[in-house]
């Protein structure tokens, strides 16, 4: 398979999306549906600190939309080449 610079572009702005999703959005999705004792600024301040920190468990939670994507395509992807074999 050949690599271009579009292919390579489209990757680099999925996996850039899936992290500003992470960083930004999922901590307000957590927050309304998972937390009741926190604010969401200390939520995010605690976010923040552990980036820095280089807590494990954060990069985690903060790559997890680009893990779920990646399953989903590779996925949608073996399906499409099990049913051309078939074909």
């Amino acid at each position: 398979m050949k690599l271009n610079k579009q292919r390579f572009a489209k990757e680099w702005l999925i996996f850039i999306g899936c992290i500003l999703f992470g960083i930004f959005i999922l901590p307000i999705i957590f927050y309304f549906f998972f937390v009741d004792e926190y604010t969401l600024s200390k939520m995010y301040g605690e976010l923040f600190m552990a980036i820095f920190d280089g807590e494990g468990g954060v990069y985690l939670f903060i790559l997890s939309p680009y893990i779920l994507i990646q399953f989903i395509r590779s996925t949608i992807w073996s399906i499409k080449i099990i049913s051309s074999k078939n074909n």
